[in-house]
């Protein structure tokens, strides 16, 4: 991807996080809510996790699993949507629409109660056609009398629900720590990561097939020579990405690649290059320059972050059964 775009990509992404994280903050400072049960509601609804027009649990873990989401994190991030949608539908439902848009001010004709100068049509007509509202105001003056004042007082009852107070006063038990642990078998696994470079032959209309078949087999003899990987996808290579460093691709972990070139990525060991290798893209050659293995944290490494998550979730769904309540 040429430079600019990417930046282009990032600044729109950046953008929509900072918006969207602008409309749920106001939204939440407004007092809009969602129960943790309308969440479920919600959930169970959508299409994408039911079987047979049922909910159902293992494709709604597996669905997300192959996102890499957890279902705390989904389910939070609804509940916030929700509440943006309310406010969402609070705005539409209460919008006026009008056909012409505003015209200037204008008075009612004198002695022509309710018709106006600028609405045409029959002497019935009252202005309301067009998206405009006729009318007349009247000023009533009046001298007041001083009279004597006292600051104005109330009487107030209030109740405060703190989150992060309702958080403290609970601890999750072993249990729950460890179910949280084990619903997401990925989710503190690393996979192994792979850093290759590659130079692409590509198949196009100023070469064919054959040719570029060719012209790979051409530098895959060169390279079996000894001469440099670097210096040869940077004079070869029609990935405009990685030729001028090149060929160098970084790290990846499996199911990064299309299927023909990842497969023969994970065959190789380190200091390796692969024959020819043909994708939809052309033909690529392959080597494998550092292997980087993946690591799984244990349940106690990880304890105390999923004791904060626990509390967390827990005490935003007693807060807002209790601001429900209020409300």
């Amino acid at each position: 991807m040429p430079p600019e775009a990417e930046e282009q990509i990032k600044r729109q992404a950046l953008d929509s996080l900072v918006l969207n994280r602008a409309v749920t903050q106001y939204v939440r400072d407004a007092g809009f809510r969602v129960s943790a049960n309308r969440v479920v509601d919600y959930v169970r609804s959508l299409p994408v996790f039911q079987v047979g027009g049922q909910f159902s649990k293992p494709a709604y873990d597996a669905t997300l699993a192959a996102q890499g989401i957890t279902p705390m994190a989904y389910e939070q991030e609804q509940q916030a949507l929700l509440a943006v949608r309310q406010l969402q539908e609070g705005i539409v439902e209460s919008s006026f629409f009008h056909t012409h848009g505003i015209p200037p001010p204008h008075r009612p004709r004198p002695g022509a109660p309710g018709r106006c100068l600028r609405c045409p049509g029959s002497p019935g007509h009252r202005g309301r056609h067009h998206g405009q509202r006729c009318g007349r105001a009247v000023l009533l003056r009046r001298k007041l009398e001083p009279v004597s004042s006292s600051p104005e007082t109330a009487t107030i009852e209030y109740v405060e629900v703190s989150l992060q107070d309702m958080a403290r006063d609970y601890t999750p038990d072993e249990e729950a720590l460890r179910k949280a642990y084990e619903a997401d078998p990925t989710r503190f696994r690393t996979a192994e990561e792979r850093r290759a470079r590659h130079i692409l032959i590509t198949v196009d209309a100023n070469r064919t097939d054959s040719a570029a078949r060719a012209l790979a087999d051409e530098i895959s003899g060169r390279l079996a020579k000894g001469e440099d990987f670097a210096a040869l996808a940077a004079q070869y290579s029609g990935d405009p990405g990685s030729a001028n460093r090149g060929g160098d691709l970084g790290f990846a972990a499996p199911g990064n690649y299309v299927e023909a070139f990842d497969k023969a990525l994970f065959a190789l060991k380190p200091g390796e290059t692969s024959a020819p290798v043909k994708t939809e893209f052309g033909y690529h050659i392959i080597r494998l320059e550092e292997l980087r293995q993946g690591a799984e944290k244990s349940f106690e490494e990880v304890r105390a972050q999923l004791t904060d998550e626990l509390r967390r979730q827990k005490a935003q769904d007693e807060f807002y059964a209790i601001a429900e309540r209020l409300r």
